[in-house]
């Protein structure tokens, strides 16, 4: 297991040995002392001291409706449409599959199981 308050950390431009975030680092002079969405549509932090490489905080996001179940999360990263999804998508840009057609306007969505057979509409509540 991981220390109470650290925070596991995946994808953008972390490279093998990267596991945690590391706090508090510096991000266009505000000093962040826990994961921030500044300039992302997810949560991100910084994985060393140099603030040289990033990734995604791997915290888990709740979701509700679709077809999730209570109390499922997001089960990130996966693959869909050949590409590796790594957070909560646009439902527009990319809509879940089946889903209805209506609009769903500055909505954000994951799979909550490895099969990919049931989605939720992500809760996310972050900083930044």
């Amino acid at each position: 297991g991981i220390a109470a308050g650290d925070v596991r950390l995946f994808g953008g431009s972390t490279v093998e040995g990267d596991e945690l975030c590391h706090f508090p680092f510096l991000h266009e002079g505000e000093v962040y002392t826990r994961c921030t969405s500044h300039g992302m549509n997810q949560p991100w932090c910084f994985a060393d001291r140099g603030r040289t490489r990033w990734g995604f905080c791997d915290i888990e996001v709740e979701v509700q409706q679709g077809d999730s179940r209570p109390g499922d999360t997001c089960v990130f990263p996966y693959t869909y449409e050949g590409r590796e999804v790594t957070q909560c998508e646009d439902w527009e840009a990319h809509p879940p599959p089946d889903a209805a057609t209506e609009a769903h306007h500055g909505v954000t969505w994951c799979f909550t199981d490895e099969g990919r057979d049931r989605y939720g509409v992500c809760q996310q509540g972050v900083g930044g």
